[in-house]
């Protein structure tokens, strides 16, 4: 029988009051309320330890924890061996040029090794010499540079996302090579969705690792912070609510659990507290209402999540905690007001997934992952509220790659275009330019098939936008085609799409009636007569059935006609031969040798009649 030691406890009188063991405003790396991640912590090592490869990117939501990480390897990293890391927030540079950037990053290096700044003219160029002779130098003679990269701010314009790319596309390109061996990259990013989406573009070859939410066990730890300088107590039961609200979700776990211990520890109290299933319940409003922590913290969360995300956030919210399928979820968005569900609100669960929002797949339900979330999103951003807004929006960002990608479709920066005349038709499906320059970008790079299922992608939805520009590409594969099969395919799909198409319908003509030829010189009549119907060439039809018809039964017709010739002359040989004063053997034989005389003279005819054929039909 386990003895219940929670009465003896709240017999202890506390003699000074404790401090708050819950972190909410700053990362916990380097502190003891740096919980798990043992994982991370392990990739991190693999990869100082890996000749080959030299930087790894930590991605994940907001407030998960990966400004906790890397702090915790500023602090670690120098205790497992020669390593100096170096902490670089890139927080408020969102705006700042690459050359600022730079000089910003050379001064923390800097202040951490003890080294004077150096004095450029040009920092772009001048940077990359300087780190590679720094590497050589007895500064870090036996030490390896660890640089940790902090997230930029959030990014709601295009001048600060092409900052942030001019910046990762220079790590990638100059430092990245300096020196594998003594020059370590770590980076932390994914304030937005589209920020990690971005990053691996730019990182394609680079390692990447998810900061997810805490196992359960690791959570229980964390909420138990508080017993270890004993200022608060909690039970199986209590520590399982807020496992159950949170699920691992770092910061909410702390804010939570910190709103609970100020409530108890407020006044003093004479006995170490224990925390009770009602107290839980009457914070997670405090959590909802607190502007300065709580509120903000989930409009955090929020605000890094695409508009179409949101919306479907709002839906799955307001559908509770049971396992919803994507047809449910598509009937509540139609039901809610969206007549028409673009393809990024079907692929937004994907995303969501991704990013720990929720958990399961479109066959068996997706579900919650964080249940203290969704109650704030139910109560704070319901779905009619926040639809119209988050649509606009929908169509405002889509709007704003396709004029990135007209631009540079106009400066031939194909391969640009494409990228984002793409984006802005995953955001909005619906775009219509973007999808017809999209074609047009294909076609002009040469990529006739991309360009094809583009446009025949786009067709069924708007059919009457994208038929000529369909129809006019698919004509100029048939002039540029010298197969005759391939050319009659390519017409019949023309006239699929515009069934008054005039010089698809001349060129299926045209094909049909060579076939039909061809055919008829091979006296393959069935054939032919199939071909020039496909054609339309009736007359030609008719002619060619009467012909086929003497080809098919004349040469019957004719052996009719030699038997009934032979058969009338046995007939009179026969009299003759019975008649007339004629030895026996003539009265018996010769109607048989008339009869036999008579066949062979009309096989002669025959193969005579079939080499003229063959003689006609070879000139």
């Amino acid at each position: 029988m386990q003895f219940n030691w929670l009465p003896w406890l709240k017999r202890i009188q506390v003699s000074q009051r404790p401090g708050n063991p819950y972190v909410t405003g700053n990362a916990v790396g380097g502190s003891p309320a740096f919980i798990g991640r043992t994982d991370i912590l392990q990739a991190v090592d693999n990869i100082l330890y890996n000749s080959q490869q030299n930087a790894i990117v930590l991605f994940g939501q907001r407030r998960i924890g990966k400004t906790s990480v890397l702090k915790e390897l500023e602090t670690k990293l120098p205790e497992k061996g020669n390593y100096q890391p170096i902490y670089f927030d890139l927080m408020d540079k969102a705006h700042q040029s690459l050359e600022s950037i730079l000089n910003d990053l050379a001064d923390t290096i800097c202040q951490q090794i003890n080294e004077e700044k150096p004095q450029w003219e040009n920092t772009n160029r001048q940077f990359h010499k300087w780190l590679a002779e720094l590497l050589k130098s007895d500064k870090l003679s036996n030490q390896s540079l660890v640089l940790l990269f902090d997230e930029f701010d959030a990014l709601n314009d295009t001048q600060a996302e092409q900052m942030r790319d001019e910046f990762f596309r220079y790590l990638r390109a100059d430092l990245l090579p300096i020196n594998p061996q003594k020059l370590n990259f770590i980076f932390a990013i994914g304030r937005n969705i589209g920020d990690f989406n971005a990053a691996l573009a730019l990182f394609k070859s680079v390692i990447n690792y998810r900061v997810s939410l805490l196992s359960k066990q690791e959570t229980e730890k964390l909420i138990r912070l508080s017993e270890s300088n004993q200022s608060l107590y909690w039970s199986n039961k209590t520590a399982n609510k807020i496992w159950e609200l949170t699920h691992g979700h770092p910061y909410l776990t702390q804010l939570l659990c910190s709103y609970i211990w100020q409530q108890l520890w407020n006044p003093n109290p004479i006995h170490i507290p224990t925390v009770a299933p009602k107290i839980i319940e009457e914070n997670i409003v405090r959590v909802f209402s607190q502007q300065e922590s709580g509120q903000n913290a989930l409009e955090w969360l929020w605000n890094g999540l695409p508009p179409a995300c949101k919306i479907v956030t709002a839906a799955f919210a307001e559908l509770g905690k049971k396992a919803v399928s994507q047809k449910e979820l598509i009937e509540h968005l139609h039901n809610s007001g969206i007549g028409t569900v673009i393809d990024e609100l079907e692929t937004a669960p994907k995303n969501l997934k991704e990013w720990d929002m929720i958990e399961g797949n479109a066959q068996n339900g997706y579900c919650f992952r964080v249940e203290l979330f969704r109650q704030w999103v139910v109560d704070h951003k319901p779905l009619t509220e926040i639809m119209q807004k988050e649509l606009g929006r929908i169509r405002v960002e889509s709007d704003q790659y396709y004029q990135e990608g007209k631009s540079a479709y106009q400066h031939k920066q194909f391969d640009e275009a494409i990228d984002k005349l793409s984006t802005a038709i995953r955001i909005n499906f619906h775009h219509i330019e973007a999808q017809k320059l999209l074609a047009k970008v294909f076609v002009e790079k040469g990529e006739m098939a991309e360009a094809q299922t583009a446009l025949e992608k786009f067709y069924p939805s708007y059919p009457e936008v994208v038929r000529y520009q369909l129809t006019e590409l698919l004509w100029r594969e048939v002039k540029s085609c010298t197969n005759r099969k391939e050319q009659l395919a390519l017409c019949e799909k023309i006239l699929k799409y515009d069934q008054a198409h005039l010089n698809a319908k001349r060129k299926k003509q045209e094909i049909w009636q060579w076939q039909g030829k061809r055919a008829e010189d091979d006296e393959e009549y069935e054939k032919a007569i199939k071909a020039y119907q496909e054609a339309g060439l009736e007359e030609k039809v008719r002619e060619l059935k009467k012909k086929y018809f003497w080809f098919k039964y004349g040469k019957y017709l004719r052996w009719l006609g030699v038997f009934t010739v032979v058969f009338i002359i046995s007939v009179i040989t026969s009299y003759f031969f019975v008649n007339v004063n004629l030895s026996i053997p003539w009265k018996l034989w010769g109607p048989t040798l008339s009869f036999v005389l008579g066949i062979f003279i009309a096989f002669l005819t025959e193969k005579i009649s079939l080499k003229k054929r063959k003689v006609t039909k070879k000139f």
